[in-house]
């Protein structure tokens, strides 16, 4: 299922609207009656999706939409639901199981992802990292908390779909989540949000996920300098630094220590180990790049000790 936006005045919404107010008085069987309105349903909330897709690129300003458009869905369902009444213990259980939780899981979806990126540190990529790894860490711990009921999903059983997805069978043994406690027990059996709510989980696992590597991708951007200084300077100071022993504890090649400020500083060294050559040959000053650093650097901390 795709994620819809608002498409006001839009002629196949009103289509769908309309085949929506038909599918009561629709002389098929009333089991078809409920498959033909769950899929215009769909088709009517893609086809907002597809067009809010379109409009808005920011990601929560879309959840924001998106949550609206599946909140409005939702509403449609439990209109249609009030008024029809199941024909089989086996069609409750497909409205519980496959109907109701499509959307479900969408508006649960699009709400945390509207509350995430609204909460989100916006600069520091430090905290976003750690925000971002306890969200993961509340999402592992809904899935521990619902594991067996979660392995009968993944397994494709349906040996409890009698008890998870009905409404006559309500437990309070069987009801691991206090929504339900809340729930319309009319509209709601005691498993249809948990199961939406793991669906959900697994997408928001995969969008913070993503958030991780774009982090990530930023820093690695953020880091990226390009020298715009002297190159003999920068080979002196690659010298310097590899005599020092600075780098794994004196054990790194000067080779590996020169491919790093390649990459660091966007700069080819070209043959470094000539350029090394001619500043041993200095007549004054052997290293006049460090002598000129170490000054400045010492200028500066006299200046801000004056201040």
């Amino acid at each position: 299922m795709q994620f819809p936006n608002w498409a006001n005045n839009c002629l196949e919404c009103a289509r769908a609207s309309n085949r929506f107010e038909a599918a009561f008085e629709a002389p098929t069987s009333k089991s078809l009656q409920m498959k033909n309105f769950a899929k215009d349903l769909k088709d009517q909330t893609d086809l907002r999706i597809r067009e809010l897709k379109s409009e808005i690129t920011d990601p929560s300003l879309h959840a924001e939409r998106a949550l609206t458009i599946y909140l409005d869905a939702l509403e449609k369902l439990r209109v249609f639901h009030r008024k029809y009444k199941f024909c089989s213990t086996e069609e409750e259980i497909h409205f519980f199981k496959e109907i109701k939780p499509q959307i479900t899981r969408e508006i649960l979806f699009y709400g945390e992802v509207w509350r995430i990126t609204a909460s989100m540190p916006p600069e520091a990529l430090t905290a976003r990292r750690k925000f971002v790894r306890t969200e993961l860490r509340t999402l592992r711990q809904y899935f521990a908390r619902h594991t067996d009921f979660h392995r009968y999903i993944r397994s494709g059983s349906s040996y409890l779909d009698h008890l998870y997805f009905t409404r006559k069978h309500f437990d309070l043994r069987l009801v691991p989540d206090h929504f339900f406690l809340q729930a319309d027990r009319t509209f709601s059996s005691s498993h249809d949000y948990i199961l939406a709510r793991l669906h959900a989980c697994e997408r928001l696992g995969t969008f913070l996920t993503d958030q991780i590597d774009k982090n990530q991708h930023e820093r690695c951007e953020v880091s990226r300098q390009k020298w715009t200084g002297s190159k003999v300077g920068l080979i002196e100071l690659l010298y310097a630094l590899h005599t020092e022993g600075v780098f794994n504890h004196g054990k790194a090649d000067l080779k590996e220590i020169a491919i790093l400020f390649e990459q660091a500083f966007q700069v080819d060294l070209g043959q470094y180990h000539r350029t090394f050559l001619e500043i041993r040959a200095r007549k004054q000053e052997r290293t006049k790049f460090l002598n000129s650093i170490s000054e400045r650097l010492t200028a500066r901390m006299d200046d801000a000790d004056a201040r």
